[in-house]
């Protein structure tokens, strides 16, 4: 694939885990996406953002995405973002 959109709901490696009654469901984490990801494409977008987005400055925030160390080109989506492929 040329590009995959996915959510950001959690940044943390393993992801977040709810159980309720017999239902289990949750978040992966976003180096787990990149790791699940990137030998199929070469540009992950990021965006649905969870709360740990919102608890800094939107730019901190993008910049922990493009931190993460990947073999593919991480984008942290913004409203209004236009991408060409």
């Amino acid at each position: 694939m040329d590009l995959v959109i996915t959510e950001a709901s959690f940044i943390h490696k393993g992801g977040r885990i709810n159980r309720k009654k017999d239902r289990i469901f949750g978040h992966t984490g976003i180096p787990d996406l990149i790791r699940l990801l990137s030998p199929i494409t070469g540009k992950i977008v990021f965006c649905h953002y969870g709360e740990w987005f919102f608890e800094k400055d939107p730019e901190e925030s993008k910049g922990m995405i493009k931190s993460i160390e990947a073999n593919v080109e991480l984008i942290a989506a913004h409203d209004g973002m236009e991408i060409e492929i």
